[in-house]
């Protein structure tokens, strides 16, 4: 990986991975970098699993389903 991006994403979470997406989307030319404080790889997610978080739910406005429609992320 290269040292040159556009743009720098702080968290790979629901917000920050949608916001990548849409941004290749929008703008397949734009150099992106997440950047995250957990491995990303399958086989690192037990361990960057958080128990102060609820994992079991997460609500959302009615625009973010909107937004994930638009992206083809919820159908």
């Amino acid at each position: 990986m290269g040292t040159d991006t556009d743009v720098i994403i702080a968290g790979g979470g629901l917000a920050g991975a949608t916001l990548a997406l849409a941004l290749a989307r929008v703008s397949p030319g734009l150099r992106v970098t997440v950047v995250e404080a957990f491995p990303l790889s399958a086989e690192a997610l037990p361990d960057a699993y958080q128990p102060s978080y609820d994992a079991r739910s997460t609500a959302l406005a009615w625009g973010s389903r909107l937004i994930f429609e638009e992206l083809e992320l919820w159908s």
